[in-house]
């Protein structure tokens, strides 16, 4: 009897263990893994702030229009000048998303956050002052 008593309550730890031990890997920011899938045919909106190239951020929409091409647009705040279309192709790496522009966001970028809501990438990261880096800052919106 004792046996079984130790056995049902070993039963009811092991399984208790396992529910709360369980985790959503979408979570864990570190472990950043993009595909091309995750992009195709989506709509972002948000920022873009590169010190390098402008003092104030800039307001910006990008399309991912195929697996390897998208367009977007951008303004700078008024009377900070500077808006336009952008045309971009790019490809991904793992955690790494190479864009290809003529104006604003050309550069290998690293993913600091990804769900489906929330796109976070900077390049410029290993600059010596840290004042160099890029941040495009994007929400979904479709």
């Amino acid at each position: 009897m004792k046996l079984k008593k130790l056995f049902n309550i070993s039963l009811l730890c092991f399984c208790f263990l396992n529910i709360i031990s369980c985790s959503d890997d979408n979570d864990d920011d570190n472990n950043v893994y993009l595909k091309t899938e995750d992009l195709y045919q989506t709509v972002w909106r948000g920022t873009f702030n590169d010190p390098n190239l402008h003092p104030s951020p800039a307001d910006i929409g990008l399309e991912f229009t195929t697996k390897t091409e998208g367009k977007g647009n951008y303004r700078y705040p008024e009377g900070d000048g500077g808006a336009g279309p952008i045309v971009f192709t790019y490809g991904i790496e793992g955690k790494i998303i190479h864009l290809h522009a003529s104006i604003i966001i050309p550069g290998d970028y690293t993913v600091i956050k990804y769900n489906k809501r929330d796109l976070i990438m900077q390049k410029n990261l290993s600059s010596a002052d840290g004042k160099s880096v890029a941040t495009l800052t994007l929400t979904r919106v479709n």
